[in-house]
């Protein structure tokens, strides 16, 4: 019986150190924004399960090769992706609705509320940092 129990054990401590870990799937690219939720373009982003894309800051392109940063109300707090297909297109990808964003060329959409493809492409999208301070949000590496 000790024995069964030890193997049993050992398997479920196996799963679940097989779970799936998040690795960067674009080059590393350097992100530092501040966006202000009474900016026009970003106001939205003050209720919940909405979404923004940006694609400059202080008149720079941001995100991987430009294609900008799609910011995300979860409801409970914010989630930032940058806005760049991870097929090997590489295209930007736009926002389709409240809750994905869709490549335009391979059509590979993504839920914006976790950044996993759904449909053709199993990559997720590269995931940033976000800090909210008062009326700011920082998405940053």
């Amino acid at each position: 019986m000790k024995t069964r129990s030890a193997i049993i054990a050992i398997a479920v401590l196996s799963f679940l150190g097989c779970a799936k870990e998040e690795k960067p799937v674009l080059p590393q690219t350097m992100v530092n924004l501040a966006i202000s939720l009474t900016d026009p373009s970003y106001i939205l982003l003050q209720n919940p399960l909405t979404a923004a894309k940006v694609s400059y800051f202080n008149a720079l392109p941001v995100g991987y090769l430009g294609n900008g940063v799609i910011i995300v109300n979860t409801g409970t707090g914010y989630n930032a992706f940058d806005a760049t297909c991870t097929n090997q297109d590489r295209k930007s990808i736009t926002i389709v609705d409240q809750f994905f964003g869709e490549c335009p060329v391979c059509k590979t959409r993504y839920n914006l509320l976790n950044g996993y493809a759904e449909g053709k492409g199993n990559l997720h999208l590269q995931r940033y940092n976000v800090t909210p301070n008062g009326n700011t949000l920082y998405v940053h590496n």
